[in-house]
């Protein structure tokens, strides 16, 4: 391979490829964490305590996530579609989510009912946040 050739696109700097590159990986690491793997049995275990609707109150939860994603989506896409403002949207989705997410770790077995309340509260608001900001990333 000639190193001297630009492979990339006419425009699109070095820098900006790997911005967009390390946030597409360390957005992964949402659907690990949250999503799939770590925190719901962090959330039946610990926060929820074994009980015996844990596993339905996360799965509920996102699923309400995921119909807010299904309603919010098609809006803010159109908006950000309209104003030609992406990168803003994708801003304040990012921050959306990060403070939500954030706040999943002052979950735990004191005071369960607010917490779980809390918890599915902020699960609801980061998921569709998560979702706009992979619309926007690859948009």
């Amino acid at each position: 391979m000639d190193s001297g050739k630009n492979l990339l696109m006419p425009g699109v700097s070095k820098r900006e490829v790997l911005a967009w590159a390390s946030y597409d990986f360390a957005n992964s690491g949402y659907t690990t964490v949250i999503l799939t793997a770590v925190y719901n049995a962090f959330f039946v275990s610990v926060v929820a305590e074994n009980a015996v609707w844990a596993t339905f109150a996360w799965t509920l939860t996102i699923t309400l996530s995921n119909l807010l994603s299904i309603a919010v989506i098609p809006v803010i896409s159109a908006l950000a579609d309209a104003k030609a403002n992406k990168r803003f949207w994708l801003a304040v989705m990012t921050g959306i989510c990060c403070m939500s997410t954030a706040t999943l770790a002052y979950t735990g077995q004191e005071l369960w009912l607010l917490q779980s309340f809390s918890l599915s509260f902020l699960t609801r608001r980061s998921t569709p946040a998560f979702r706009l900001t992979r619309l926007f990333f690859q948009s």
